[in-house]
């Protein structure tokens, strides 16, 4: 049982890390969106600026198209971050409320002072109100998981101590003292705390499948949007921050690794198909953690194959896309 409740609060701080990295990137590529539609905004405010513009209501009819494409790509940026304020509140509040639950267990049922004394002098949280908006950090996401972790170790090990010392009462009831209902009570204590601990611990761990769920489609959703702007838009990247390159959606995206294809419909068929393929993805709810994602499929690389054989013996390109996404059903 000590080594179970070792293994999962290991289990539970590895998957939080990868929650972590999740959120990293999505921050990195609405970075990278941001860097995009800034180069937009400088031309669109240069062509304004320029003696080509001047004015002219056959030109402004035109450039209120270059606006509008903008403006739209600005309330995509806008949603997502929208959706990753909206992900933060949530992870932050159940972390929250777990923290709560930990403190009044350790204050009013525990009753253990080091704990308490931990409780303490820990700076509060920002408290969370449901129907307060308000911002919260990441960083405090991360301070409040590690401090809550840290307690569940605590109370693993406390609960360690408390057996090794009843298998040293048990050997007075060896020489003959009559203490048998104590160790039986002591025991029995000691097992409701155990076991409240490991409660704490399968919560922390339903969150992180959650959370990572979570931060795993938005993930895919940015690359989407950063992939169709990529194709739409050939601006090359301003910023020196390295992409991960391992991934499946990267590789629809890096405008390195694109290789345009020659026949105009071709490429549309084959951007469709790319879309409609990691839409199933998402749909059907398939684990496409970031980790995962460079090992189930290389999409772009097989498709532009695909359009490379002969028309005489080419299969259909929906065959190819349901093997595909086959694959990655029954990865492991």
């Amino acid at each position: 049982m000590n080594n179970e409740t070792k293994c999962d609060i290991n289990k539970v701080q590895t998957d939080f890390k990868e929650v972590i990295s999740l959120r990293e990137d999505v921050d990195c590529i609405i970075r990278n969106l941001v860097n995009k539609v800034n180069t937009l905004e400088r031309i669109y405010s240069d062509i304004l600026k320029s003696d080509i513009y001047n004015n002219n209501d056959d030109k402004l009819f035109g450039i209120d198209a270059f606006n509008f494409q903008k403006n739209l790509i600005n309330r995509q940026i806008n949603d997502i971050n929208g959706q990753t304020q909206m992900i933060d509140n949530r992870v932050y509040c159940e972390h929250y409320k777990l923290y709560n639950n930990v403190k009044e267990y350790v204050t009013n049922t525990l009753k253990n002072k080091t704990l308490i004394d931990k409780f303490l002098s820990e700076k509060n949280f920002p408290v969370y109100k449901n129907l307060e908006k308000k911002e919260y950090n990441f960083k405090q996401i991360i301070s409040i998981n590690n401090f809550i972790c840290n307690v569940v170790i605590y109370i693993n090990d406390y609960c360690n101590a408390c057996e090794d010392d009843l298998q040293n009462q048990s050997l007075h009831v060896s020489q003959g003292l009559n203490i048998n209902s104590m160790i039986s009570s002591l025991s029995f204590e000691n097992l409701i705390m155990r076991e409240r601990n490991n409660l704490f611990i399968s919560f922390l761990y339903t969150f992180n499948q959650h959370h990572n769920k979570y931060y795993s489609h938005l993930y895919i959703k940015c690359k989407l949007i950063l992939g169709m702007l990529n194709q739409e838009i050939k601006i090359k990247q301003f910023n020196n921050e390295k992409q991960n390159d391992d991934s499946i959606i990267n590789k629809l995206v890096d405008d390195n690794n694109i290789n345009y294809i020659e026949n105009e419909n071709l490429e549309k068929e084959l951007d469709v198909a790319l879309e409609d393929l990691v839409e199933e993805i998402v749909e059907e709810d398939i684990d496409i953690s970031r980790n995962k994602l460079n090992n189930i499929l290389e999409c772009k690389k097989t498709l532009e194959n695909f359009i490379k054989i002969d028309d005489n013996n080419k299969p259909s390109l929906k065959l190819v896309c349901d093997t595909l996404l086959n694959n990655i059903k029954h990865n492991k």
